[in-house]
């Protein structure tokens, strides 16, 4: 089921199926900016990443004695979500925990996802609640694919200087300094296969030939940078940086992971306004 909110300035195509943006659309120069789906390339365009970021390494984990595996990128990406309320410019989508999520992930909580268009901004908030008695961990990644023209002319523009972390098939991890912009090439992705950034601020901006989108996040440090295709870039907010090599600790003590405590909720924001 698809879901449509527009206003005078955007027009966006919501699907049930994991909560993703299929289409959004400048109107006034009819320009489709999200990346229209090839399954023979990748089967998504803008998943929801939740509860994890990446993949675990080793691809398990323990609660209460219990041990647990969890795919790359969790769940959510592949549920079909509900309806809570909808309007003209908005629309609210849940989804709950249930007998298959229990088995994999064994926590009580409800994910609400909410997208608003105000102007010539998308207005994106994810609420995690924990309706559970125990403390659950958490993360969280937006993983939306950019229709890019030439992708040799894509950049990252940030309000200061940050680190960029670059790794090929969990071999090798390069860090480099990065002085507020980055040019995206293809060579660079093909060779360096993800481009993470970090220190990165709350502000950033994804340029390309057709459009420049500011972001503007809350809760999400870094920012990751994939493609496989010509056609589009994923431009990435996380809150966690993926476990990229072996690592035998407890989920719970891995850096950057949001402990929620019982009866308790926690909010990831991101605004993406579209310049022309």
């Amino acid at each position: 089921m698809s879901i449509i909110i527009e206003n005078e300035y955007l027009k966006a195509v919501i699907t049930r199926d994991g909560g993703e943006i299929i289409s959004l659309r400048h109107k006034a120069k009819n320009l489709e900016l999200i990346w229209q789906k090839d399954m023979n390339v990748w089967k998504f365009q803008t998943p929801l990443l939740f509860p994890k970021v990446g993949s675990l390494n080793p691809n398990a984990y323990e609660v209460d004695g219990k041990v647990y595996t969890l795919k790359n990128h969790g769940f959510l990406r592949n549920q079909v979500l509900n309806v809570k309320s909808i309007s003209n410019d908005s629309v609210e989508l849940s989804f709950q925990s249930n007998a298959a999520t229990y088995a994999i992930y064994p926590f009580e909580f409800e994910v609400v996802v909410k997208y608003t268009l105000i102007e010539n901004e998308v207005q994106m908030t994810v609420t995690v609640n924990n309706n559970g008695e125990s403390v659950m961990p958490l993360e969280f990644g937006y993983h939306p694919a950019f229709n890019v023209g030439d992708i040799d002319k894509c950049s990252i523009v940030f309000e200061k200087a940050v680190k960029q972390h670059a790794f090929y098939n969990r071999e090798q991890l390069t860090t480099i300094n990065i002085d507020k912009i980055d040019y995206i090439t293809k060579n660079k992705l093909q060779c360096e296969n993800t481009l993470i950034y970090d220190e990165i601020g709350n502000t950033y901006m994804f340029k390309t030939t057709d459009y420049t989108l500011k972001f503007t996040v809350q809760h999400l440090p870094y920012l990751g940078i994939w493609s496989i295709n010509d056609a589009f870039v994923c431009v990435e907010p996380w809150s966690n940086i993926p476990d990229l090599f072996e690592n035998t600790q407890n989920w719970f003590d891995r850096n950057d992971v949001v402990k929620l405590a019982k009866n308790s909720n926690y909010t990831y924001k991101i605004n993406i306004q579209v310049a022309v």
